[in-house]
């Protein structure tokens, strides 16, 4: 870019401080962290002013001639002004500058930089999204590969370490750049604009959890900036701030005090431990629209919401209901380690032979197999030892339950061909083969609708027949992009013109524009109906899960059945709801559905299947993803999450 006067340069959405790895340069034009060398070309005599919020001992600007060797131009004290703008001055003659940021204890990071183990994670989702099956609809979003970006993000969890380590790490993810063309003439050494666009389009983020209380990706998007992003992008300039992740719906910006400076998403609420006692199967409500539904499902579970941030943090710790609800998620989280990376390891086991398993020498105090026709396992009361007998050809899945607690997974493989070593005794010692492991494969994805045809509305701020020092709540949103989606499938009586399929795909014309009158009114009713909640200090507005199914109030006063049934129990504990929501999907309905620990009603719109698929093709784990429209307004992007977390669902059409 050449000029002969001063350059301001913005950073939209990270206003705060952001560290990349030494030695990586960050880009001098309007998204600095998209490509790696970027520079820009300042005439003769001019200043160079750089809008920037780090401080001097961070950064570095360096200087080129020819943009292939690069020498130190010192920065004064000075020269950094108090808004966080550097002005440096330039060469006589023409010259490239670019800024290289310092490693810092910022939440961002260099992907790089991130543990391996955890960035071999985060590739293999990666592999395993581009070898999914075509998607059946998701021409919102560009399509080609995705891969991961340059930049990741730290998360921590007050109950974990104490909060004193990481607990997640974001990737933000970026749509693979097409096969360079050959030039059809020679480059200048100098252009008008030395970077050009970026030609890796945002793909969203994928998240993998640090430790093993949770699923290794507990969530993911493909569309988009990063979530760490659209967080620091609320964090005021200059303020150093540290991210932390709840649960999949809640996310803080703390400063240095430990105080929240931006949030995304709604705090979860405290729920009397009464709710412990719903039962595996949950509490259902059957509904045919002929008799209005009144009062709650099940008992009266009250909630509250904490009086202050740090009272929440500390419930977060000790709460009987979260600590609970982690107990839960540990359990799910087990199984899905078993499967991360290369899952079990193999052993060969010669048909009609045994073979001792298991990687301790003991004792096993239980043993179990997939498939004992395969593969039958007992424990050898002297040893103490598994040991597995090959019955038929195949491939099973052997569970192996240590006195200390240790739970171990091994896959057993029956070749057809007879081999392998056998002692005297009749007892092989385990070995595990090299390479028998396969992995995950995406097998199904199913969505009921594309992303454009949801309604992407948000909670109203202030509003005075709702909540009128806070937002609205994430209950009344979820039922009105429910409703506006079946006002576009048919049924129009269910928004504002009866006779009108005229549900508003956003809330508002305009940033700054009124909100629409029909989805101010349906917003209105259902709030009072499911006797909506608000908490101010706490900015958030919540719907006990008892009280959801009144949201169905709306369409009985409009002279509109809805069929079908509603369905809660506790996260990570909830096998039906889990199955209702597919149902609801498989028959092409949209689905009300409870994440996070009791935080969040989002939409859940599509799911997709993963398989663990030995490299036999034998399938030994499944698992789902919901596709959810968060109802956080037109900004956010769809998300995957895992299914595990759902604690309500409904399974609704109107008739």
């Amino acid at each position: 870019m050449h000029s002969s006067q001063n350059l301001t340069l913005y950073r939209p959405g990270l206003e705060n401080s952001v560290p990349s790895r030494a030695g990586v340069s960050a880009n001098l034009n309007l998204r600095p962290l998209r490509r790696v060398a970027s520079a820009l070309t300042v005439a003769s005599g001019a200043f160079l002013l750089l809008t920037i919020p780090l401080s001097a001992a961070q950064i570095a600007v360096e200087r080129s001639h020819n943009l292939q060797t690069w020498q130190p131009h010192p920065v004064a004290s000075d020269q950094l002004l108090p808004d966080g703008s550097l002005v440096v001055p330039a060469d006589q003659a023409m010259a490239a500058f670019r800024l290289r940021i310092a490693a810092g204890s910022g939440p961002v990071i260099a992907t790089a930089d991130a543990p391996a183990e955890v960035r071999a994670l985060a590739e293999d989702f990666v592999r395993t999204v581009n070898a999914r099956p075509a998607p059946e609809d998701l021409a919102d979003f560009e399509s080609g590969l995705v891969e991961l970006g340059e930049i990741a993000a730290l998360f921590f969890d007050p109950a974990y370490a104490d909060g004193t380590m990481p607990a997640y790490v974001e990737f933000k993810l970026r749509r693979a750049p097409e096969p360079p063309r050959p030039p059809t003439e020679p480059t200048p050494v100098f252009t008008h604009n030395q970077a050009g666009p970026d030609p890796r389009p945002d793909a969203g983020s994928v998240t993998v959890c640090l430790h093993r209380g949770d699923v290794p990706i507990p969530a993911s998007g493909e569309a988009g900036v990063a979530r760490f992003e659209k967080l620091l992008a609320r964090v005021p300039a200059g303020v150093r701030v540290r991210l932390v992740r709840y649960d999949d719906s809640f996310m803080v910006a703390e400063n240095e005090a430990g105080q929240p400076v931006a949030s995304l998403g709604s705090a979860p609420y405290l729920l009397d431990p009464e709710i412990l006692q719903i039962p595996p199967d949950g509490l259902t409500y059957e509904t045919d629209g002929s008799t209005p539904p009144t009062g709650p499902l099940g008992p009266r579970i009250q909630g509250r919401a904490a009086a202050t941030y740090a009272e929440f943090v500390s419930a977060w710790r000790t709460h009987p209901v979260f600590s609970a609800i982690r107990q839960a998620r540990v359990a799910v989280a087990a199984d899905a380690w078993d499967f991360a990376g290369a899952g079990p390891k193999t052993v060969e086991v010669p048909l009609r032979q045994t073979v001792a398993v298991g990687s301790r020498p003991g004792p096993v105090q239980r043993a179990e197999s997939a498939d004992p026709a395969i593969a039958r396992v007992a424990v050898n009361p002297a040893s103490g030892r598994a040991e597995a007998t090959a019955v038929a050809v195949g491939e099973t899945l052997l569970t192996l339950w240590y006195a200390d607690g240790f739970r171990e997974r091994c896959i057993v493989d029956v070749p057809a061909a007879a081999g392998g070593r056998v002692a005297a005794h009749g007892v092989t010692p385990h070995e595990y083969i090299p390479g028998k492991q396969a992995g995950w494969t995406i097998t199904v994805e199913k969505l009921v609708s594309s992303w454009a045809e949801q309604r992407k509305y948000n909670q109203v701020l202030n509003d005075p027949q709702m909540c009128p020092t806070t937002v609205s709540g994430c209950g009344p949103t979820a039922w009105a992009m429910f409703y506006g989606h079946w006002d576009r499938k048919g049924y129009p009586r269910l928004f504002g013109d009866t006779a009108l399929a005229d549900s508003p795909e956003f809330m508002r014309l305009a940033k700054d524009a009124d909100i629409f009158p029909s989805i101010l009114a349906c917003l209105r009713s259902v709030f009072a109906s499911v006797d909506e909640k608000c908490f101010p200090k706490l900015d958030r507005a919540a719907t006990l899960p008892g009280m959801m199914h009144l949201g169905e109030q709306w369409a009985m006063a409009r002279n509109v059945k809805l069929k079908g049934s509603y369905q809660f129990g506790v996260p990570y504990s909830a096998p039906f709801c889990r199955q209702r929501v597919r149902d609801s999907i498989n028959q092409g309905k949209i689905s009300i559905v409870g994440t996070g620990f009791y935080a969040h009603y989002p939409v859940a719109y599509g799911y997709r299947k993963w398989e663990w698929k030995t490299k036999k093709g034998k399938t030994l784990n499944t698992d789902y993803d919901l596709r959810l429209n968060m109802g956080w307004g037109s900004g956010h992007s769809p998300e995957w999450q895992g299914i595990a977390q759902v604690w309500y669902a409904t399974n609704l059409r109107p008739e």
